[in-house]
């Protein structure tokens, strides 16, 4: 036992005894002292530890927990065994109290000292611990300073993806990075990482895209410095894994600019982004002015893209911008009108096409037509087809959409059953497909860029009407034939060509939407005695009853037209003045009138009836003009048809007019 009386020593020679006397308990064997002059730095920092170095048998011992999570290592301690662990990326120790071998990364090492408890801290070689790390130890004897460096961490990997949100530089590390220094320079961020080292694996990386133009990793002592490049200012931010081995830069994607520009019809907003980013839009038509609004989350605004730009262009007037932070940018396109539109992601940002709307299809009757508008808010282009054996038309709108809320629409006013838009098969394109009854003839009134698409289609006021085509003679069955007039010059059998002429004027009439009924459609016909009792049998009753026949006289000279009527019907009359003109108009023979005649087949039929001579078989001139020696294909039967069915058309408005007027 040591007793001290009344012995005073100085401050550091007591505090020197002290240890002294500290170490002789824990190890009485060894020779050890403490080095309270030792300073220890990591990274030229330096290093607080509970207790201080201690040297025994001239090696410097530390507190293995205080250096070993100074260099990046964590420790575990197992009380059964008094072993200490340490780990540090792919590097493990094992130490064991009293022990003087070791285990590093699983191979046996000798130690020259064991490690010791002092304080109840675990005490080991300095210089084994940090090298067995992978760090280095440097001695200043002069300071009496153990400047420790750590094992760099090694850069194992670096890819490069630009998303939907953002871009993204990731690096793989083989351990947590001691500092991660940044730095903006123009367009450049820098970020300086240490210590490090890269990997012969590890490549520079050159990109091309809309928002970074190279990436590159440079190295400079122990300090790695990642380069990237940027197109604009970069609006980052740094991330590193809870576990420290991986490093990760995100860039945020940013409006560069507008664009707008003329597609035809279509007016184009391109606005420039630095890569494909996730979006929302949507229109609002109320109130005015119309626009459309685009979210994009996790955008921000670059200098090149001002808030407000006022525009000279007929369908966008401006457009603005607000950076909202957190939230991201909004973007409203300002329209004149209200659009159709489509947002398309590009290479380059996005592309928001503003098309012509269709909003209401629209019919109207005037005299002789019917008319069809196709009404858009902008102005349309169309090709307009006809189909008269399907009894279609097709208007093809190369960029345009439809607004309807119903894609078939049904009309009843007698020209028109259905329209039908559908999308044509260009894209933004839209065919407006019009089913008729009936097809006689359109126009196209609208000119291209209009706001309308306007189609004029000739109207029949014979829709649903009952006309008998008589064709005058014909051979009789079981009686003598009846050939009607013989032309003197030619030959030409009246029974003939009347029967032509009925035959092409029923194909004019049945188009027109009429229902025919026909006397004969060959060789073979009736007496004409009995042909007004079928003709009256009819139920619902004949509208109007048609003779065809052509005359002849002893006189050869006697040439022209005649029309005949009787008093049956007071509507006969009628019927007879507007047709004569028509045939007159259509054959230009000479004007013979309009007659009253008891002709037997107008006489007795109740329908309004006329019996027409469409001209003189015994007059060369004439003859000529209907039988048309030499010709093979004949004209004639198609004109005189013609020229009637505009005589009934002609009637049957008259007819339609006056009961509007009543």
């Amino acid at each position: 036992m040591i007793e001290i009386q009344n012995i005073k020593f100085p401050k550091i020679l007591l505090l020197m005894l002290l240890g002294i006397l500290t170490v002789s308990l824990w190890a009485p064997s060894a020779r050890a002292e403490v080095l309270a002059q030792i300073r220890v730095t990591v990274e030229g920092q330096p290093l607080e530890m509970p207790v201080p170095p201690v040297i025994v048998e001239d090696r410097t011992l530390v507190g293995l927990r205080s250096v070993g999570e100074a260099v990046g290592g964590e420790l575990t301690w197992n009380q059964a065994t008094r072993q200490a662990t340490v780990t540090r990326g792919s590097d493990t120790i094992v130490v064991t109290v009293g022990s003087k071998q070791a285990l590093v990364n699983g191979q046996v090492v000798e130690l020259q000292i064991a490690p010791q408890i002092v304080n109840d801290r675990t005490m080991v070689p300095l210089r084994f611990i940090v090298e067995a790390l992978g760090g280095t130890v440097e001695w200043d004897p002069a300071t009496r300073t153990a400047h420790i460096l750590r094992k760099p961490t090694a850069i194992t990997g670096m890819t490069y993806t630009n998303g939907a949100d953002k871009g993204r530089v990731v690096l793989t590390l083989s351990e947590p990075l001691l500092s991660v220094m940044p730095k903006v320079t123009g367009n450049d961020l820098t970020l300086d990482l240490y210590p490090a080292t890269i990997t012969a694996t590890v490549a520079d990386r050159q990109v091309l895209d809309g928002l970074v133009s190279g990436l590159r990793l440079a190295a400079d002592g122990r300090t790695v410095r990642l380069t990237a490049q940027l197109w604009n200012t970069p609006m980052y931010r740094y991330l590193l894994s809870p576990d420290g081995r991986q490093l990760t830069v995100e860039f945020d994607h940013t409006v560069t600019g507008y664009q707008v520009q003329q597609d035809k019809r279509i007016a184009m907003v391109n606005i420039g982004l630095t890569g494909r980013v996730s979006y929302t839009h949507f229109p609002v038509n109320s109130p005015a002015p119309a626009r459309i609004v685009l979210d994009l989350p996790d955008v921000h605004l670059s200098a090149n893209a001002p808030e407000l730009l006022e525009l000279d262009n007929p369908y966008v007037s401006r457009i603005r911008a607000a950076d909202k932070g957190a939230e991201g940018v909004r973007i409203v396109l300002d329209l004149k009108v209200a659009a159709s539109y489509e947002v398309i992601p590009t290479d380059g940002g996005l592309r928001v096409q503003i098309l012509p709307r269709i909003e209401t299809i629209r019919t109207e009757q005037l005299q002789g037509v019917t008319r069809l508008s196709i009404n858009a808010s902008l102005p349309m282009d169309a090709k307009v087809t006809a189909y008269p054996e399907l009894k279609l038309i097709q208007v093809e709108i190369p960029q345009g959409r439809s607004a309807l809320p119903a894609n078939l629409l049904t009309y009843q006013d007698g020209t028109i059953n259905t329209v039908t838009v559908s999308p044509g098969a260009a894209p933004n394109s839209s065919l407006v497909t019009i089913a008729l009854p009936y097809y006689l003839g359109h126009t196209l009134v609208s000119k291209a860029g209009d706001p309308s698409v306007i189609i004029d289609l000739v109207s029949s006021p014979i829709l649903g009407k009952r006309i008998w085509i008589d064709a005058g003679h014909g051979r009789i069955p079981g009686a003598k034939d009846d050939p009607g007039s013989i032309g003197k010059t030619y030959g030409t059998y009246e029974k003939v060509v009347n029967l032509q002429v009925a035959l092409e004027l029923q194909k004019r009439l049945q188009a027109a939407g009429a229902i025919v009924y026909m006397t004969r459609t060959g060789d073979e016909g009736l007496d004409f005695t009995q042909r007004p009792a079928l003709v009256n049998a009819v139920k619902p009753a004949v509208d109007l009853f048609i003779s065809v026949h052509h005359n002849s006289s002893t006189n050869a000279t006697v040439r022209g037209i005649e029309t005949y009527y009787w008093t049956t019907n007071p509507k006969s009359r009628l019927v007879a003045q507007k047709l004569h003109p028509a045939i007159l108009r259509g054959l230009g023979f000479p004007d013979r009138k309009i007659r009253q005649d008891a002709f037997y087949v107008i006489k007795e039929t109740k329908a309004p009836s006329v019996l027409l001579e469409l001209g003189y078989l015994s007059n060369a001139a004439e003859e000529a003009a209907i039988a048309e020696p030499g010709v093979v294909v004949k004209t004639y039967p198609a004109k005189a048809a013609e020229a009637i069915k505009n005589g009934i058309f002609d009637y049957f408005w008259q007819e339609i007019k006056a009961a509007v007027a009543n």
